[in-house]
């Protein structure tokens, strides 16, 4: 959804009629405001693609604790760890809350794998508690589940000027 976001500021421009270069501006400003939060099961599939050592893999499994992840412009950010459910719910919308752009109308989407439920509680505290213009809730895509393993709990999110 962080580059759903992306192509749906770009797509309303374009139906306003905006020039190219004006959609094209949109586009990129859109790619430089969109964050993520997201809360992982384990580590193990991450660490599957180099992008994690093993061995922190292996203590995370151990220790049985959730990493809360930020993505931002491509790079991740480790923000914290939790061991429960809702100290997962807790921290994302923290994390959320956090990071978001007061001054600017806020669009967010909650995204997971299986764990519907647990997102759907997660999208109406963060609708009771930040008031965004724009609000989905959708899966993560397959491709991101190979790469991050199930259990994925997250909130793609950004501020814009104009509404």
């Amino acid at each position: 959804m962080a580059q759903g976001f992306v192509a749906l500021a770009a797509a309303r421009a374009a139906k306003e009629n905006a020039a190219l270069e004006e959609v094209v501006s949109i586009a990129a400003r859109t790619r430089e405001a969109v964050r993520m939060v997201t809360s992982l099961s384990s580590l193990r599939y991450v660490a599957r693609t180099g992008r994690v050592p093993r061995l922190a893999s292996w203590a995370n499994t151990l220790l049985n604790v959730k990493p809360i992840v930020g993505l931002s412009q491509g790079r991740e950010e480790p923000l914290g760890l939790v061991r429960s459910r809702s100290q997962e719910i807790r921290a994302l919308l923290q994390k959320v809350r956090e990071l978001s752009d007061t001054d600017g109308y806020l669009h967010l989407a909650v995204m997971d794998t299986a764990r519907w439920q647990d997102g759907d509680e997660l999208l109406v505290r963060l609708r009771n508690e930040l008031s965004p213009v724009e609000s989905f809730h959708a899966q993560v895509s397959p491709v991101s589940q190979v790469v991050s393993g199930p259990g994925i709990l997250g909130v793609a999110f950004y501020s814009d000027p104009v509404r």
